[in-house]
C-alpha cells in the first residue's frame, strides 16, 4: 500500500494520474526544437547528447562493455574464445567502418549531385562552416558529429510519404536546413514534394539501407562460417568447440554428422538469407512509403514505424534497423552454421536475450529512472517533463536534446541539476543494459550444455561399451585355445 501511494504521488505531481496512469505520448523529435546545437561555434552537441542520438555508437558501447568481456572470459577454451572474438570483430568492423564507407561512397556524392542538379539546385545555398576543435578527443567528437551532417540523406522517411504532413518551421528544422545548405524550411518542404527530388531522395536513402544490410550480411557470414573454418584449421576437428573439454572424439563426430552432411546446402542458404533480408527490408520500407489514406495502418506507419528507420546523420544505423537487419541475420546465420544441436541451442538463447536487452533494455531502465525523476522536487519546481510514453508503450525518458531546448526556454542550460540528473539517468540505462547483456547468458549456456552433453555421452558409452567388454574372470575364447595348444 505504501509503495502504491508513493507511485500515485509521483504520477499526480507530474500530471500523469487522472483515474489511470497516463504517460505523455512520445514526441516526434524532428518537430522539437534545440537551440544548443546552433549556438555552438564548432557545430557539435554535448557528448552525452551525441552519444544518445547516435544509436549505432551507443549500441557499440553495449557490445564493448556488456557483451564482449563476459563472452570472452567465460569461453570454455582458447578455440571458442578465438571464435567469439572473430564473430565480434566482424560486427565491430562494420560498426566502425560502415558509416565511413557510406559517407565516402554515397553521402558525399549525393550531396554534390543534389547541389549540381539543374532541377534541384534552386533549393540550396552554401552550407555553414564551423570552428575546428583542438585536442585529439575534441577533434574526434567533432569529426563523428559532422559525418553526413550536410547530406540530404538526413531528410526523414516520414517526410517522403505520399501523404506526408507539412514540415513544421521549428528551430530544430531550421538548424537542419542550415546544416544541409537549404534556403529555408519551405525549400526543404518543396524539395520533398518535388517529384524529381522525392524520387532521388528515396533512391539515395534506399541505397544506404541496402548497402548497410549487405555489409551486415557479409559480416555475419564471416563471423559465423569463418569461426568453423578457423577451428577446423587449428584443431583438425569439425565439431562444436564449446564441448572440447569434456567430450570424446567419437561423441563429437556423432553430434557433427548432420552438419557435415548438410554443410554445403546450409552455406547456400546463408547466402540466400543475407540477400533475402536485404530485399525484404527494402521492400518493407518502399511499401510503407506507398501507403495512402487515413486508416490505422497508414497512421501507424506515418506516426511510429517510419521514424524507426531514420539513420543518425543519414549514415549511422538506428538500433531498430540493427534489430531487424542485424539480429535476424545474426540469429539465422548462426543457426545455419551451428555444428551440432548444442551450439544451435546456445546461439538461439544468446541472440534472443541479447536482442531484447540490446534494443529495449536501456530504454526500459532509463524510462523507470525518468518516472522516478519526474517526482523529484527539482524537476517539479522547474516544471519540465522528463518522462514520456515510449515506442513500446512503456515509460521512456525524454531525449536530452529535447530537454536542453526546454531548459533553455526557461532560462537555464546544461549546468542545471535537472539536466545533470537526466544525463545520469541516460548513462544508468545504458550501463544497466550492458550488464544485462553479459554474464548470465554464457554462464547459463555453459552449465546447461555440460549437463546435457555428459548425460548423453554416458548413455552413448553404455550403449557401445558391451561390444568391447568381456565378462569378469572369463578369458577370451581365442586366448583359451592358444593356451590349450601349448
Amino acid at each position: 500500500m505504501l509503495a502504491e501511494k508513493c507511485l500515485q504521488n509521483v504520477f499526480a505531481s507530474s500530471g500523469m494520474l487522472n483515474g489511470s496512469i497516463r504517460l505523455p505520448q512520445k514526441q516526434n523529435q524532428s518537430l522539437r526544437s534545440s537551440s544548443y546545437f546552433g549556438s555552438n561555434p564548432s557545430g557539435v552537441l554535448p557528448f552525452s547528447v551525441l552519444f544518445q542520438n547516435n544509436q549505432l555508437i551507443n549500441r557499440t558501447f553495449i557490445d564493448l562493455t556488456g557483451y564482449l568481456p563476459p563472452t570472452l572470459y567465460f569461453s570454455r577454451n582458447v578455440f571458442e574464445r578465438l571464435e567469439k572474438l572473430l564473430d565480434f570483430s566482424s560486427w565491430f568492423f562494420l560498426a566502425a567502418i560502415g558509416p565511413i564507407v557510406l559517407e565516402k561512397a554515397i553521402s558525399q556524392k549525393v550531396t554534390q549531385s543534389f547541389r549540381s542538379d539543374p532541377k534541384l539546385k534552386k533549393y540550396f545555398t552554401e552550407p555553414p562552416t564551423y570552428q575546428k576543435e583542438t585536442g585529439f578527443f575534441r577533434r574526434l567528437h567533432q569529426k563523428i558529429s559532422h559525418l553526413g551532417k550536410s547530406s540530404p540523406l538526413r531528410i526523414r522517411w516520414e517526410w517522403l510519404q505520399r501523404q506526408a504532413k507539412t514540415i513544421q518551421d521549428t528551430e530544430m528544422n531550421q538548424q537542419r536546413v542550415k546544416d544541409l545548405g537549404l534556403k529555408s524550411v519551405k525549400a526543404m518542404q518543396d524539395l520533398v514534394r518535388d517529384p524529381h527530388g522525392r524520387k532521388r531522395l528515396i533512391r539515395a536513402k534506399m541505397s544506404v539501407v541496402v548497402l548497410d544490410l549487405l555489409l551486415m550480411g557479409a559480416a555475419n557470414l564471416i563471423g559465423q562460417w569463418g569461426k568453423n573454418v578457423l577451428t577446423e584449421k587449428l584443431t583438425h576437428k569439425t565439431s562444436f568447440s564449446g564441448t572440447f573439454n569434456y567430450t570424446t572424439r567419437s561423441y563429437q563426430e556423432e553430434q557433427n554428422k548432420r552438419y557435415q552432411k548438410e554443410k554445403q546446402t546450409r552455406l547456400y542458404q546463408s547466402l540466400a538469407v543475407a540477400g533475402g533480408i536485404t530485399a525484404a527490408m527494402g521492400a518493407f520500407v518502399a511499401g510503407g512509403l506507398a501507403v495512402k489514406g487515413t486508416n490505422k495502418l497508414a497512421a501507424l506507419w506515418r506516426n511510429s514505424v517510419s521514424s524507426l528507420f531514420n539513420y543518425s546523420n543519414g549514415i549511422f544505423m538506428s538500433k531498430w534497423m540493427v534489430l531487424l537487419g542485424g539480429f535476424t541475420n545474426w540469429m539465422l546465420q548462426g543457426v545455419l552454421a551451428s555444428r551440432d544441436k548444442h551450439e544451435m541451442r546456445e546461439h538461439v538463447i544468446k541472440t534472443g536475450v541479447i536482442a531484447a536487452t540490446y534494443t529495449i533494455g536501456d530504454d526500459l531502465l532509463s524510462g523507470l529512472g525518468a518516472l522516478w525523476l519526474q517526482g523529484r522536487d527539482s524537476v517539479k519546481k522547474l516544471g519540465v517533463q522528463v518522462v514520456q510514453r515510449g515506442v513500446t508503450g512503456l515509460p521512456d525518458s525524454v531525449k536530452l536534446q529535447t530537454l536542453l531546448a526546454e531548459l533553455k526556454a526557461k532560462g537555464v542550460n546544461e549546468t542545471h541539476t535537472v539536466y545533470k540528473l537526466a544525463k545520469g539517468n541516460f548513462w544508468f540505462g545504458l550501463i544497466g543494459a550492458s550488464l544485462m547483456t553479459g554474464g548470465a547468458v554464457p554462464l547459463l549456456n555453459n552449465w546447461y550444455t555440460k549437463k546435457k552433453v555428459l548425460a548423453e555421452q554416458a548413455k552413448m558409452m553404455k550403449r557401445y561399451l558391451p561390444l568391447f567388454q568381456r565378462p569378469k574372470n572369463k578369458p577370451l575364447k581365442g586366448l583359451s585355445l592358444l593356451r590349450g595348444a601349448t
